[in-house]
Formats: C-alpha cells, sequence, structure tokens
C-alpha cells in the first residue's frame, strides 16, 4: 500500500492530482511558489522522509490536507522513527479510527510532547478506551505543561465512570489552586449538578462563563508546519498562537508578514490587539482605525476599540495638558463611533497644539471628517 501510495503522490496522480489541480487556482502565487518548490524536492531521486515531510507541512498549513496527508504516509514508510509524520498526519481531518491509530503511533514514539499527550488521551476517551485514557492523563499529570488538563481529564473520566466524589475531589484541587480555566468550572458544575448541589452548580457555571475556555498546549511540532505559511490568514493563526504563548515578538513578525501580503483589516486588527498587550496605546489606535475592513461589528475589533479608549482615558488622566494625549483621546472616542467626543476632545486638543503645525493639520483633517459623521 505505502509504496503504491507513494508512486502514486510522486506521479501526481490519483490521490494528489485532482485535489491540487482544484486547490491551487485559489491559491497565493507565493503559495503556490513554496508548494512547488517542496513538491519538486520530494520528487528527487535522493528525497529523504524529511523533504516529504516538508512537502506534507507547507501544504497542511494551507489547507491542502488530502495532500498533506499522502505526503505523510510516505514521510512515516521513509522513517517510522519520527513521532511529528503520525502526529501532523491525525489532524489532517481523517476518520476518528485513523485519526486515533495516528496519534498512539505518534505516542509510542514521544512521550514528553505535552499537545501530543493531552490530544492522544482526549482521543482515547472520545473512543471509550477510558483504561489507556487514564494512563496516559496521569503520566501527562507529572508535566507542568499539561499538570491542569490531565487533571481535568482524570476528573472526567472519574465522572464517566460514576465516580462523582472521585471527580468533585480532583476538580476541588484544581479550583483551590486557582484554576483560571472555564473548563473546570464547566465540569465541575456537572458533577455538582448530579450530586444534587444545584446552587453551587449555579455558580460554578456562572464562573466557567465568566472565564471563557482554558487554554491548551501548542506543540512545536504544529508551530514548525504553521511556519511554513505563506498566507496571511495562517500567518495571523500563528501570531495569536503566540500571543497566548506571550512571545510577542514572535506574533509581531507574524502579524507584520501577514500586513506585507494583504492589507486587509484582519492583519491590522492583530496588530492593535498586540499593541494593546504590550501597552502601546498610540500603536493600538493606529492599528485599529485601519483595520475597519473586518466589519465594524466584529466582537474582537469591539472589544479592542473598547481596550483602546480605556486605555487612552487613562493616559489622559496622567497627562491632561499633552496635546499629543488629548488627540489620541479623540481618536478612541471615534473608534468607538462616539463622535460627539471625539469632536470635543479634538478641538481641546488644538487649542493645546497651538504653534505644532504638523499635529495642527492632522487634527483640522480629523475634525472635518467627525463633524460628519457626527
Amino acid at each position: 500500500m505505502f509504496a503504491d501510495l507513494a508512486k502514486a503522490v510522486a506521479l501526481g496522480v490519483v490521490l494528489v492530482a485532482p485535489h491540487w489541480a482544484l486547490a491551487q487556482s485559489a491559491l497565493e502565487p507565493q503559495v503556490e511558489q513554496a508548494i512547488k518548490a517542496a513538491r519538486e524536492r520530494a520528487t528527487t531521486e535522493d528525497a529523504a522522509a524529511r523533504d516529504w515531510g516538508r512537502l506534507a507541512m507547507v501544504q497542511q498549513a494551507h489547507g491542502l490536507l488530502e495532500a498533506a496527508y499522502s505526503a505523510y504516509v510516505e514521510a512515516m514508510r521513509r522513517d517510522p522513527s519520527d513521532y511529528r509524520w503520525p502526529f501532523l498526519a491525525a489532524a489532517c481531518d481523517r476518520d476518528s479510527d485513523v485519526a486515533l491509530g495516528h496519534l498512539r503511533d505518534a505516542y509510542a514514539l514521544e512521550t514528553n510532547d505535552a499537545a501530543l499527550s493531552q490530544s492522544y488521551a482526549d482521543a482515547l476517551t472520545r473512543a471509550g478506551d477510558l483504561s489507556e485514557a487514564r494512563t496516559v492523563y496521569q503520566r501527562a499529570a507529572g508535566q507542568v505543561a499539561t499538570a491542569e488538563l490531565a487533571q481535568l481529564g482524570l476528573a472526567r473520566l472519574a465522572l464517566l465512570d460514576g465516580k462523582i466524589n472521585e471527580s468533585l475531589d480532583q476538580l476541588r484541587l484544581l479550583t483551590d489552586q486557582g484554576s483560571r480555566n472555564g473548563d473546570v468550572y464547566r465540569l465541575l458544575a456537572q458533577v455538582l449538578r448530579r450530586d444534587g448541589n444545584h446552587s453551587d452548580a449555579k455558580r460554578a457555571a456562572e464562573m466557567a462563563l465568566e472565564l471563557g475556555h482554558g487554554r491548551q498546549p501548542i506543540s512545536p511540532v504544529f508551530d514548525a508546519m504553521r511556519a511554513h505559511a505563506r498566507s496571511p490568514g495562517v500567518l495571523i493563526d500563528t501570531g495569536y498562537r503566540s500571543m497566548a504563548r506571550f512571545e510577542l515578538d514572535s506574533a509581531a513578525k507574524s502579524f507584520e508578514a501577514a500586513l506585507e501580503w494583504d492589507r486587509s483589516g484582519a492583519a491590522r486588527l492583530a496588530l492593535g490587539q498586540l499593541a494593546l498587550e504590550q501597552g502601546d496605546v498610540h500603536q493600538a489606535v493606529h492599528h485599529l482605525e485601519r483595520s475597519r475592513e473586518v466589519g465594524p461589528d466584529a466582537p474582537d475589533l469591539v472589544a479592542a476599540t473598547r481596550d483602546a479608549l480605556e486605555y487612552s482615558e487613562r493616559a489622559h488622566r496622567l497627562r491632561r495638558r499633552d496635546a499629543a494625549t488629548t488627540y489620541l483621546l479623540s481618536r478612541a472616542y471615534a473608534l468607538n463611533g462616539q463622535f460627539d467626543d471625539a469632536v470635543q476632545t479634538a478641538r481641546r486638543a488644538r487649542e493645546l497644539a497651538l504653534g505644532n503645525e504638523e499635529l495642527l493639520t492632522a487634527i483640522d483633517e480629523r475634525l472635518r471628517e467627525w463633524e460628519r459623521e457626527r
């Protein structure tokens, strides 16, 4: 099977060619070029597993999952000892049993990848193999990156086994440690309802809504795959993943690379959110003003502009007589659609900016725009 599949992939027929032919016309030129270069290397006589793996990663990074899976299969055939290939293949939108098999193979090769351990244990739980899932969760509980999620998984298994008190003990341990994972409180609410404690269950459910879903571990294997992205959307996603780990310099590089290829509002919004994370409200407002293409009612944009206004108000309270800070506040008001406040604040900024012709010109231009919007 593997030999036939490899031949089909190499020749560009059967499994790969139809998918590639359909997807190619929709890809950006830089994406086509990256995939073409990777395919040429993988189909040389001396190609190694890493060459097929690279081809698969480039394809997967751009959503060509069927083609990527075929290339991963060939990489696995050439080097069965590299856990990256079955791990990534499992994420190529395969049948759940097939995906579980790949996760099992990957885990057998590498048990120290926190994201792999979590993915495998979760997949085992969904498949009903609770005994093996418990073993994987127990091992993951000893790893810092997955300790809380593994504990949560063990609590879920206890509930599935009907062990209410054991599940409750596991969850109480997490809440006593100050967990900020909404999934912990969501499961706690279920357990408390099963135990008949409806008042505490309601409070746990409210806490779950307030906190949202917990942060999942991210594997360096998936980061390496996404690093092959040449598409703005994938780069933006990669940047957000870096932000989630507080790797802000890496996030900035991803967002700026996305902006080079696509000047749409999505990259600007991401840069605005990053600037807020860094406490640079001037840069945040600069990018958010240019991010309106994502839609004025987009939830992320609404939240970011609200935060920008809050930070601008805070800065203005400290420097009320500063023209630039006052002008910044007027722009933040305009971002939030508060044009009356924007005009009044811009007029105050104008009074403070007398003598600064460059700033006065900028303020006058905005004043004319906002007065039309009132």
